[in-house]
């Protein structure tokens, strides 16, 4: 049914039994190759092949792959097997027993170089001529993503450094009010003003101003969040708890540096500093 002038590239990989197991794709519709016969001319297409087709019910339909006619036997989950950065293209699974690598999924009761002492007897065995030659999937995977990597080890870097100087900034600012309301502290303490209140007062006009930073950055901060994050055709959404505990974590931080400096003062007999009123 491909229209005319229609091109559709799809990427083709030969696999053999427990292709889906060992990868751990899963399958939407249909089942993985049992290793008959009657796998030689089937086929199993992921989630953006058949969705490319039109395919509505394509368990059992058939396709034709040049001059040969394949039944589709399975429907298996996208996985991202090129670039992060791309959409998924549509992926063709053939049955093919004489591939040039080997997929194999290691025990996870067993170490991992238990698991690769053994691999490696076995090709050394069979295949003497050739080096064992091996790659960990994950580790292949990580190298997709070193910049990534690298951007996020700086942003921390810079992170730590923006609040280290934030919180020496606003230790400064507010030593520097406190220091200009001393006599009015000293007159509120003596007409009996708690430390809770004191604290309170001086507080509000920092956290008011923490709050009003907070309005404008966090709408900005998810939009470039988000916008970012479209790059990528499998991504994480932002959360909103992550916004209300960073905040939370911001202002509790702001209460406790006015707290220990307003602490300091409130403690100070109020007679010296009226003292020279």
């Amino acid at each position: 049914g491909k229209q005319q002038g229609s091109a559709i590239n799809f990427t083709g990989i030969g696999v053999d039994v427990d292709f889906t197991k060992t990868t751990g794709l899963k399958v939407l519709q249909g089942r993985d190759f049992s290793g008959m016969p009657s796998d030689s001319m089937a086929v199993i297409f992921n989630k953006t092949a058949i969705k490319a087709m039109g395919f509505k019910n394509p368990i059992g339909m058939q396709v034709k792959y040049g001059p040969d006619k394949c039944i589709i036997i399975g429907v298996v989950d996208d996985m991202v097997m090129q670039s992060p950065y791309t959409p998924v293209s549509p992926l063709v699974v053939f049955f093919n027993k004489n591939s040039k690598y080997l997929d194999l999924r290691l025990n996870n009761k067993q170490s991992t170089h238990a698991g690769m002492k053994r691999i490696e007897t076995i090709i050394n065995k069979y295949n003497p001529v050739y080096p064992f030659e091996y790659q960990f999937a994950n580790d292949e995977f990580n190298k997709k993503f070193l910049n990534e990597e690298l951007i996020s080890k700086l942003a921390n870097i810079f992170s730590a450094l923006a609040i280290f100087i934030c919180c020496i900034g606003m230790a400064a600012l507010t030593a520097f009010t406190i220091e200009k309301r001393t006599k009015e502290i000293g007159v509120r303490k003596v007409l009996g003003a708690s430390l809770t209140q004191l604290v309170i007062l001086i507080s509000n006009e920092f956290i008011k101003l923490v709050s009003i930073a907070l309005l404008i950055s966090i709408p900005l901060t998810w939009f470039l969040m988000n916008k970012w994050l479209q790059k990528y055709s499998f991504h994480t959404s932002i959360s909103v708890w992550l916004f209300v505990i960073v905040g939370l974590l911001i202002i509790s931080l702001t209460f406790i540096i006015v707290f220990l400096n307003t602490l300091k003062t409130a403690n100070t007999n109020p007679i010296k500093s009226l003292r020279t009123e």
